[in-house]
């Protein structure tokens, strides 16, 4: 493949190229059956934009593990016999540092409304929890939990 280069105002264009390079001083005033001699331009390092890091959350300590089988055990110890049926519901609650329960919704229903309300009924009741452990932070933490009633 040949290259046609032609020379104008001390650059040279490559044809069929977007490209422009300085053509020496000598090679402008060379004949006309010389090839100019071309130098490239001078660029700046081109690097990839840096993507941001993407972090992933830290795992949960073993801590938070163990407290939350501690608060599980403790609303189970609080749970009242209950007569209007059997089923499931998960609350999800807050717990400020000290244990105490700041509120309490339903996430997933019985299907049954009183136990529903029983369900939530029972964080507030066993409220204050065991405190979240000193190494998990944040001044309140989520936690959501599935409350079984059997008959």
């Amino acid at each position: 493949m040949k290259v046609r280069i032609q020379s104008k105002a001390g650059l040279a264009t490559i044809a069929g190229l977007a490209v422009m390079l300085p053509v020496t001083a000598a090679a402008q005033q060379a004949p006309g059956n010389v090839e100019p001699v071309l130098e490239p331009l001078p660029t700046a390092a081109i690097s990839a934009p840096e993507k941001p890091a993407v972090t992933k959350p830290a795992p949960a300590p073993k801590s938070l593990e163990a407290w939350r089988g501690k608060v599980l055990a403790h609303l189970n110890s609080s749970k009242r016999g209950i007569s209007n049926g059997a089923g499931m519901a998960t609350v999800a609650f807050k717990i400020d540092r000290s244990g105490k329960v700041t509120s309490a919704k339903v996430v997933t229903s019985s299907g049954n409304k009183l136990l529903d309300a029983e369900a939530v009924a029972l964080t507030q009741r066993a409220s204050p929890v065991p405190p979240p452990p000193a190494d998990v932070a944040g001044s309140s933490l989520y936690l959501k939990v599935p409350i079984r009633f059997a008959k």
